[in-house]
């Protein structure tokens, strides 16, 4: 007999080789994307950074600027950092102020009043100095 074609078992290996390699591309397209998402947070707080020094031009205080962990000087910044996976925390006082997210591949970033972001850090807002602690 000459049979022109494939086994079932033949069939089933290379169902089975796409299969493995179908999971893991879509392995590393959620981790690209979870890492978009913490890139996103990241420039949020950096954007929100900037707004807090406008908003101290404006008034010539950081006071008022949050309430309750909602950013109001800030526009859509909280909804940039929530969309995205994020819990965002915001502290202020006349002297200074806070703001810090989570992210989504694990631990935090954190802005204060020395002006960069600081990985790993969260905003302290009871404390007596607004800071990233």
């Amino acid at each position: 007999m000459n049979n022109k074609g494939f086994t079932l078992i033949e069939l089933l290996v290379v169902i089975a080789i796409i299969g493995i390699l179908a999971s893991i591309v879509l392995t590393s397209l959620n981790n690209a994307r979870q890492s978009a998402r913490d890139l996103s947070i990241k420039n949020a707080i950096s954007e929100a950074m900037k707004k807090a020094e406008m908003f101290y031009d404006d008034y010539e205080t950081y006071d008022f600027m949050c309430d309750e962990n909602e950013f109001i000087a800030g526009g859509s910044i909280n909804d940039s950092i929530t969309n995205n996976g994020g819990i965002f925390k915001c502290g202020d006082d006349a002297q200074g102020y806070c703001f810090s997210a989570t992210l989504n591949k694990g631990g935090s970033v954190c802005a204060d009043g020395y002006r960069e972001l600081k990985n790993g850090f969260e905003c302290d807002a009871t404390s007596t100095d607004i800071l990233c602690d």
